[in-house]
């Protein structure tokens, strides 16, 4: 027994990780679109009026033990939040993906079964092509969107942006092969994907 949880440990971790990259790619393809993003918020909010100056005395004083101490101690805090967050994004994100993926995937296949009854069998192996075909569009789009940002002002020329499109495609699509050799080799169940 304990051999199939380490099996679906792997998978589940491959997922993960390709989630997690694809989460990546697709932030980074939208990037060239950020300044006029930001520059279409500038416009429809209201301009504030200018505040009028202040003028401020300040006395400083050394320390006190008290104040380093809580700033060590929120310091602290602070460092083992961020580890535990870097630990848990992308476990979150490869939770969500394969939720997501699963639900896009059980609304597909009545639709395009035609609402047909199928057997099992059939049915666990087109819910796992239309897995992976949303999986290859998950790694697909964002190198197109990033294609369409040509024409857009950037502070990174176009071709390393597209080299970098393209390592962060590259990893994903490793990482969802590796994901289906290890799901076609050791046959867990279908909804480890």
């Amino acid at each position: 027994m304990p051999h199939v949880h380490k099996k679906h440990l792997i998978v589940s971790i491959i997922g993960s990780l390709f989630y997690t990259m694809s989460a990546i790619q697709w932030l980074w393809s939208s990037l060239p679109y950020l300044p006029n993003i930001m520059r279409f918020i500038e416009t429809i909010q209201p301009t504030a009026l200018p505040a009028k100056p202040v003028e401020q005395i300040t006395v400083s004083s050394p320390p006190s033990g008290v104040f380093i101490a809580v700033v060590i101690v929120i310091t602290i805090v602070v460092i083992i939040a961020t580890i535990y967050a870097l630990i848990k994004i992308p476990v979150t994100i490869g939770k969500t993906g394969k939720k997501i993926t699963k639900a896009a995937s059980n609304y597909i296949v009545p639709v395009i079964s035609h609402h047909r009854p199928l057997t099992a069998q059939k049915r666990q192996w087109l819910t796992a092509r239309i897995i992976t075909d949303i999986k290859l569009a998950l790694c697909i789009v964002p190198i197109l969107i990033a294609a369409l940002s040509y024409p857009m002002d950037s502070s990174l020329p176009y071709d390393i942006f597209m080299l970098i499109t393209a390592v962060l495609a590259s990893i994903a699509l490793v990482l969802l092969g590796m994901q289906l050799v290890v799901m076609k080799y050791w046959r867990p169940r279908a909804d480890n994907t």
